[in-house]
């Protein structure tokens, strides 16, 4: 692990705090997958059950979609009518074989309970058919928008991240890099438990901490 040289007497967030406020961002964009997701699904759960001559068709068109939608926009609401998340999409496919839903250039933001922005877009997303679990596949970004407490951006990429809505984590077993202001992290791999408040990041690991600035 690099770090650059700081001020003598300035102490700069440790890397256990930065790594926890890594770890909330990318947890806090679940409801957001999940909410908007289900509400896709639940469309389609509520087509009428296929005759047994179309399921004995369906085995020989296993790769075939049964449900198609294009350049789709999904928004939740919460009680009050405030707007919590939104989600769009090039294409959504749903293959009844694996019962999971494919969806195109996904672009999508969600507001935590704070008021909080936190965005994102990946070149595709699969997920299965209870919406439990959400692959971000290729190109994944995913920001957090500065606030009062704390003006720097933060940055999530790599191509592939895997949310767990059950058991509350987030997974990759490819290289991620986060980026906050001047830090910098990267990592192999990812395993980021909210239950546990712990984010872990194996393999080889690097961190770049800059200096905070001395105040006046």
């Amino acid at each position: 692990m690099s770090t650059l040289p700081r001020p003598v007497g300035v102490k700069p967030p440790s890397t256990r705090q930065t790594l926890h406020s890594l770890a909330d961002t990318l947890l806090g964009l679940l409801p957001l997958l999940f909410l908007g997701m289900g509400l896709l699904l639940t469309v389609w759960l509520l087509r009428m059950a296929p005759s047994p001559m179309q399921a004995a068709q369906e085995k020989k068109t296993l790769a075939i979609p049964d449900y198609d939608v294009r350049q789709f926009k999904m928004s939740v609401y919460g009680l009050n009518g405030q707007l919590k998340s939104e989600m769009q999409g090039a294409a959504a496919q749903h293959f009844p074989a694996t019962m999971t839903t494919l969806v195109d250039k996904p672009r999508f933001f969600a507001f935590s309970s704070e008021g909080h922005m936190t965005n994102g877009v990946a070149k595709q997303a699969l997920l299965n058919e209870d919406g439990s679990e959400v692959q971000l596949m290729g190109q994944v970004q995913l920001q957090q928008l500065p606030t009062a407490d704390q003006p720097d951006t933060l940055t999530i990429q790599g191509e592939f991240l895997h949310f767990f809505a059950n058991t509350d984590e987030v997974k990759s077993h490819v290289p991620v890099q986060a980026v906050r202001g001047q830090n910098t992290f990267k990592a192999d791999r990812m395993h980021a438990d909210n239950v546990q408040q712990v984010m872990q990041l194996n393999g080889r690991v690097k961190a770049v901490l800059a200096p905070k600035n001395s105040p006046p």
